[in-house]
């Protein structure tokens, strides 16, 4: 999602729905909800993610967008205005939009990638322009799930939670004498 649609911003918001959990446990089941600032790919100034786990699955409705497909127990669905994309994290993925066809490519193993950008020089294709805000994104949603049926707003620049000032100590942390990090 990121690198397709260039988002290059920060959350503006996150949302959990979970099973329960306590400071041992996280939850069995969760549906995190984001809005992610849009950008030029997207039809408004904003943008829905929901991340499903623990075998939450979307609702029939997506379902009913993807004729002859059925969801894969993995990976990304895009509903777009002119058609819908299953990408899933294992197999060829399914494009419904008309004349659009996928022709297969080779795949590229994420780890390698890495280390050939290391020790070659040059930019790794997954690399830290758009990492550190899916990041960010996924540690929001480990946040958020601190506070079930809330939506934290964020603010990426200041790195703080505008509207729930107890949810800001998952931020960060306090380091040990010696080891503190300057820029936080």
């Amino acid at each position: 999602v990121y690198t397709a649609l260039k988002i290059t911003g920060d959350p503006i918001s996150v949302h959990s729905e979970h099973t329960g959990m306590n400071d041992e446990v996280w939850p069995a089941q969760e549906t995190i909800k984001y809005i992610i600032p849009g950008t030029q790919y997207t039809a408004s100034r904003s943008l829905p993610i929901t991340w499903y786990d623990g075998g939450r699955r979307p609702s029939d409705s997506i379902a009913k967008l993807l004729p002859g497909q059925s969801l894969p127990g993995g990976g990304s669905i895009f509903v777009g205005e002119k058609g819908n994309l299953i990408l899933p994290h294992v197999g060829m993925p399914f494009v419904n939009i008309e004349g659009v066809t996928i022709e297969p490519v080779e795949g590229l193993d994420h780890y390698h990638g890495w280390v050939d950008g290391c020790l070659s020089g040059k930019q790794p294709s997954d690399g830290f322009e758009y990492g550190g805000h899916l990041t960010e994104a996924v540690q929001l949603g480990n946040v958020a799930a601190y506070f079930p049926g809330e939506t934290l707003e964020f603010d990426g620049k200041a790195l703080k939670i505008t509207n729930n000032s107890e949810a800001n100590k998952y931020l960060t942390r306090e380091y040990r004498s010696g080891f503190e990090i300057a820029s936080i």
